[in-house]
């Protein structure tokens, strides 16, 4: 089944008895690249989206032909299918490893097959790296750095008990132990960062409700809990399933749920409020944020819109949210930018819009506009003696693809 080609064996008959027209030739025969994956199971949303993408990969019409093992959440079934895969002879073996250690042995029978192994998500711990040929993963001690400086920003100054259940992934495994690490760093810097307990809920669902809601129910009373740190989203619906069943209430006012992953049904629950940080597998996946349009509406069905209740200038309500915004990016690296139009810069459109440049300026990294007169353009946002940040301006010249396309020019 790996790559060699065999030479075809033509049979001629005698002439005499050879048909007197040629038949049409077949096409010849496509060679795939022959795939093994070992994933280690279905236990997360996580899981189940990179096997969606695994499968939507390696399709035989881009030239793959895949070999799909599911481990179900065990190491021996992940090391029968390598060795599966090695009598298979197929040309590479993805490997998503359940845990850690044990895999030198197996590595090492790949190795000397000829067959590279490539690692997805987690790590392996092996003597000899050259038995993996590359790693496609994240950085999980810094995600859970991330995570442990939003609860530093968070109850700074407080000066009281930050109270935390950690629940864990499947122990051994690459982001268990880098976003356990993190935690339990950020715990021995803050002598008021108290751990209540540390639960495993394997990174599913199921196990994670039974473990919380057995910790809950031990409580003589109604226990305070300031943050659940959950080591993937799965963990965090059990974490969240048990604690509104308890008469807990989650969110900012309530429980801080943290969460890893971000897929979209956690998201969903950041939106609802229950769970107050998810972080992302691989940081933002961009470096840079820019708003294509900031202000208060000023067309469209304007009557609908009531303000009564709003005890917010225009200008001071934009320049919070951008302060929000900013302060949820800067511990990703992330810049904020502005597309603005060249109106908005010379002419003062504040009373409707709500776009003050010299309160939002400061708060935003770049400032995208597609002028006529660009050096009026820059007269108008030149940086005040007084101002201690401002944005760099961008000028674009032309938007030839569409919405979102724009060209902008080098140097």
């Amino acid at each position: 089944m790996r790559k060699l080609l065999a030479p075809l064996l033509a049979l001629c008959l005698l002439a005499g008895c050879a048909p007197a027209h040629r038949p049409p030739e077949e096409p010849a025969a496509i060679i795939h690249t022959v795939i093994g994956v070992s994933q280690v199971g279905a236990e997360s949303g996580f899981r189940v989206t990179n096997t969606e993408s695994i499968r939507s990969v390696f399709t035989e019409e881009a030239g793959y032909r895949l070999l799909f093992e599911d481990a179900r959440q065990k190491q021996e079934n992940q090391i029968t299918a390598i060795r599966k895969f090695i009598q298979q002879q197929v040309d590479y073996i993805v490997l998503m490893p359940i845990s850690e250690g044990g895999w030198d042995s197996v590595l090492q029978e790949a190795k000397e097959a000829g067959i590279p192994v490539i690692l997805v998500d987690r790590m392996v711990d092996v003597e000899d790296e050259s038995l993996y040929a590359a790693h496609v993963g994240s950085d999980f001690f810094q995600e859970g750095a991330w995570a442990a400086a939003w609860m530093d920003r968070t109850f700074q100054g407080t000066g009281s008990p930050v109270r935390i259940i950690h629940i864990q992934g499947t122990l051994g495994s690459t982001a268990q132990l880098g976003r356990t690490a993190a935690l339990e760093e950020a715990l021995a810097a803050h002598e008021n960062w108290e751990l209540l307990a540390r639960l495993d809920g394997d990174f599913t669902q199921a196990k994670t409700y039974e473990v919380m809601t057995d910790y809950l129910s031990s409580l003589p009373g109604r226990g305070e809990i300031d943050v659940v740190y959950c080591e993937n989203d799965n963990i965090a619906f059990g974490a969240l399933q048990a604690l509104e069943e308890h008469g807990y209430a989650c969110g900012r006012q309530g429980v801080n749920v943290i969460t890893f992953d971000a897929t979209r049904g956690a998201l969903l629950e950041c939106l609802k409020g229950n769970i107050s940080l998810a972080v992302e597998c691989a940081q933002l996946g961009f470096d840079e944020l820019l708003l294509e349009e900031l202000c208060y509406p000023t067309r469209g069905k304007l009557h609908k819109i009531s303000y009564k209740d709003n005890t917010m200038e225009k200008k001071d309500a934009l320049a919070l949210a951008l302060a929000d915004l900013r302060a949820a990016l800067e511990p990703y690296g992330a810049k904020l930018s502005l597309l603005l139009t060249e109106d908005q810069i010379l002419e003062d459109t504040s009373a409707d819009s709500g776009v003050d440049l010299a309160a939002l300026l400061p708060l935003v990294d770049g400032v995208y506009v597609q002028a006529v007169d660009p050096e009026a353009v820059r007269a108008a946002l030149a940086a005040p003696p007084e101002a201690e940040r401002w944005p760099e301006l961008v000028l674009i010249t032309a938007e030839p693809g569409g919405a979102g396309s724009w060209c902008v020019p080098a140097g």
